[in-house]
């Protein structure tokens, strides 16, 4: 019988499909051959999400979306120069009012301040402040509605704020080397994950394990330099998992986070099938652009990862910092194609418009007015106020009602 990979105690559980390359990297390929139901659990709560959180803010920028077609998280409580916003995927600010629902009694009667978030958000906070001003049940919907006509949009900017981006932890390290073993399990099987000459790396990946004394440790080195045998037609940043042995029987795993950098890692030192190899590449910016292939079709030689492991690769992140870069600026694009696409269909709702309806003059120059208005003020940068009941499809709001 076969049995997990990483506790040898229980067989794999069919139902408990594990992804290959993490569902948050775009990894769409799952086996249900490595993992009992525990461990897959352990892992997805541990190094999978260690790993997955590392990357939330760069998904986050661009818009990277799961394997399972899932929006990227969002990033909560951004502050820059005292403002407090929201990072919805994309990197779109949402502002997180300080004060969103504000009451007082004044000379001439009771004056009512929100700040929402959307209109969700509004719906929301005029229904707290029906309940706080003593209205009937009744009047609810009315004083809603009231409140609605008189509200502003503003869609403004947010200003700019810097998070940093941490890769490899200890944690993210056993995610990439139970990856590694999972990708090699499936060539090779699990009788042959179950031999002792895997037992450091197995006690890695579960534990941390990692016995300074000992000369054989999972962590070969951290590859900052460009990995040049990588295929095109994956973009410039694939995620890239390699695992292969040597005549000697000699495994080495490879995990490439967004060709930016890479982790090497030793899986066993000898006795394993010789001369075999397995490779998985993604492209996250099109999770449905991915290929598992092996032996002589699986892209690098051996000893190109056993180069990697006896060069000198300390501290130079300067291909690393550039691979980002490419990565960032692909994303950059990509995000002003969808705003700009966004402000022409607002302008257009803006307007009224509707299928079918005919393009006179006048429809023209309103149309024309309502893109202009909006690009003008979205390429100086300068806030703009317009009624609530135009609509703004998946912009960053705020709505006031006083």
């Amino acid at each position: 019988m076969n049995l997990c990979i990483l506790c040898q105690v229980t067989a794999p559980d069919p139902r408990k499909p594990e992804h290959i390359l993490l569902n948050a990297l775009g990894g769409r390929l799952t086996t249900t051959k490595a993992l009992c139901a525990t461990c897959n659990n352990i892992m997805g709560a541990g190094p999978d999400k260690d790993l997955a959180d590392s990357v939330a803010p760069l998904r986050n920028i661009a818009n990277f979306r799961s394997g399972s077609g899932k929006a990227p998280p969002s990033i909560p409580r951004v502050e820059a120069d005292g403002i407090v916003y929201d990072l919805a995927p994309g990197g779109k600010p949402v502002l997180r009012p300080s004060s969103p629902l504000f009451i007082e009694d004044g000379h001439e009667g009771v004056n009512v301040k929100i700040s929402a978030r959307d209109e969700a958000h509004l719906e929301q906070l005029l229904r707290g402040a029906a309940g706080k001003l003593g209205l009937p049940e009744s009047a609810h919907d009315a004083f809603i509605k009231d409140a609605k006509q008189r509200a502003t949009r503003v869609t403004g900017f947010a200003p700019r704020a810097e998070h940093g981006i941490q890769f490899g932890s200890e944690g993210s390290q056993r995610s990439m080397m139970k990856a590694c073993l999972v990708l090699w399990n499936e060539l090779v099987g699990n009788e042959e994950l179950s031999h002792p000459r895997y037992t450091t790396s197995r006690e890695f990946v579960r534990s941390g394990t990692d016995i300074e004394e000992d000369s054989h440790t999972p962590l070969t080195c951290i590859h900052t330099r460009k990995l040049l045998e990588l295929p095109n037609g994956y973009g410039a940043n694939p995620n890239y998992i390699w695992v292969g042995s040597d005549a000697t029987g000699k495994v080495l795993g490879y995990f490439r986070l967004y060709n930016a950098v890479g982790w090497l890692f030793e899986l066993a030192s000898d006795g394993a099938p010789v001369s075999r190899s397995i490779s998985l590449i993604s492209n996250p910016f099109q999770p449905s652009e991915h290929r598992l292939l092996t032996d002589d079709n699986s892209l690098v030689d051996f000893r190109v990862f056993e180069a990697i492991g006896a060069a000198d690769t300390k501290s130079n992140f300067d291909e690393t910092r550039q691979a980002l870069s490419e990565l960032l600026r692909q994303a950059h694009s990509m995000s002003w194609d969808r705003t700009t696409k966004e402000l022409f269909d607002e302008a257009i709702d803006a307007t009224g418009l509707q299928d079918g309806d005919i393009l006179d003059e006048q429809r023209l120059k309103d149309i024309s007015s309502a893109i202009a208005y909006r690009f003008s003020h979205f390429l100086t940068r300068t806030p703009r106020t317009e009624p609530l009941e135009w609509p703004a499809k998946n912009s960053s709001n705020e709505g006031n009602a006083e």
